[in-house]
């Protein structure tokens, strides 16, 4: 193992020799080799232009005034809401640009089949993928940026395709604005009808049972009983005294008992509710039309509510339904590149040239060991190397 290891490291040595020992050959052959690499770059491969657009999406909940107008009924949102809204936008704007049906339209727009000469559309939707890049940075701004041989071809791809964007999200918004608006108005038109459907039950209630304001008359009938029931109390007391000192024959006690009576008929009349033209109702009838009072008067309260949250909605909902204003906010428009972005080719001619020349002068000093070696594989193959030369 460590003799072939020493092999080894004489071989790598003998090679540096080797390149040592012809260095003007091979600072020569280096020389060509990057000029006819940068040459060969320059001619084969087609400079490219990059042409960019730097975005800030304004998300649905900045352009919608529902999204107000709801945000005041409820609890703050988290502190990261709104980065994941930008996100959101941010991924719709993606799947817009890099549909299929985005990239055939710029495709047809600029002739990419033509220019590229492709002969399938779906090479011309790839050759487009590659075109087109989209990035993002770390404070959320979206940038775009354009790729083609030409640098006018590129900026005015650029724009074609930001103002593509405003368009389709601005189409996109008014499509879901409208969705929103037919159900809110739905929903306020059945609100609408169910609360006109309570406050006609509320209105039967209180024509049959009299009942106009719960809360003032129960007071009021509690009241009326109580000072009736004190009044029963006097009049059964004056009766009793009256007999005590009269004598239970005597017109006087004769007169208390009539007033007694009738006071405990008006009393037990009102109880049982038999004096339907009593501005009070009947005390044990009370805790039942309270509760279906408050049943149904709880009915048209809430539906007022409803409809009191729902009327601006529904309004807002139809102004956000006729608004075709810009959703993006371009920070750098796409202009002409003043130079061309790919390729490298000072890189290129070093990096191709430098690895011809270094290869050219391994096989140099490979064929030098072949010539020059004793060994009888390789005598063998070195034989069979001229058979063949000869034989040609």
């Amino acid at each position: 193992m460590h003799r072939n290891s020493e092999q080894f490291q004489v071989s790598i040595l003998g090679f540096i020799n080797f390149v040592l020992y012809r260095k003007l050959s091979f600072i020569a052959l280096l020389i060509v080799s990057i000029i006819v690499s940068y040459l060969t770059v320059l001619f084969t491969m087609k400079p490219q232009f990059d042409s960019s657009a730097t975005l800030i999406p304004i998300t649905q909940s900045e352009l919608s005034g529902i999204t107000s107008l709801i945000s005041n009924f409820s609890a703050m949102l988290p502190s990261g809401a709104s980065a994941l809204a930008k996100e959101s936008e941010m991924g719709l704007y993606n799947t817009i640009i890099m549909s299929r049906t985005s990239l055939e339209l710029i495709g047809d727009k600029f002739e990419i089949q033509k220019l590229l000469k492709i002969k399938y559309r779906y090479k011309m939707v790839k050759a487009l993928q590659k075109m087109i890049t989209i990035t993002t940075t770390l404070d959320n701004a979206y940038i775009i940026t354009v790729r083609s041989p030409s640098k006018q071809l590129s900026a005015d791809m650029c724009s074609f395709i930001v103002d593509y964007l405003n368009r389709k999200v601005i189409e996109l918004n008014t499509t879901k604005s409208k969705e929103s608006r037919i159900f809110l108005e739905k929903r306020y038109s059945e609100t609408m009808k169910k609360l006109t459907v309570a406050e006609e039950s509320l209105k039967a209630y209180q024509l049959r049972t009299g009942m106009i304001e719960a809360e003032g008359q129960a007071k009021g009938a509690i009241e009326f009983y109580s000072r009736l029931e004190a009044d029963i109390v006097s009049k059964q007391l004056t009766y009793e005294i009256t007999q005590k000192l009269q004598g239970e024959k005597s017109p006087e006690a004769e007169i208390a008992k009539v007033a007694l009576d009738e006071y405990k008929n008006k009393y037990n009349s009102l109880y049982k509710g038999d004096n339907q033209r009593s501005a009070y109702s009947s005390i044990s009838s009370i805790p039942q039309k309270l509760i279906e009072y408050y049943r149904i008067y709880r009915d048209v309260k809430i539906l007022n509510e409803t409809v009191a949250f729902l009327a601006p909605i529904v309004e807002q909902a139809r102004i956000d339904e006729q608004k075709d204003i810009p959703v993006i906010q371009i920070i750098d428009r796409p202009v002409p590149a003043e130079k061309k972005a790919f390729p490298p080719r000072t890189l290129y001619g070093l990096i191709f040239g430098s690895s011809a020349a270094l290869m050219t002068m391994v096989l140099m000093y490979l064929s030098r060991i072949i010539r020059s070696s004793n060994n009888e594989q390789v005598a063998l193959f070195r034989e069979l190397l001229s058979f063949k030369s000869v034989k040609s």
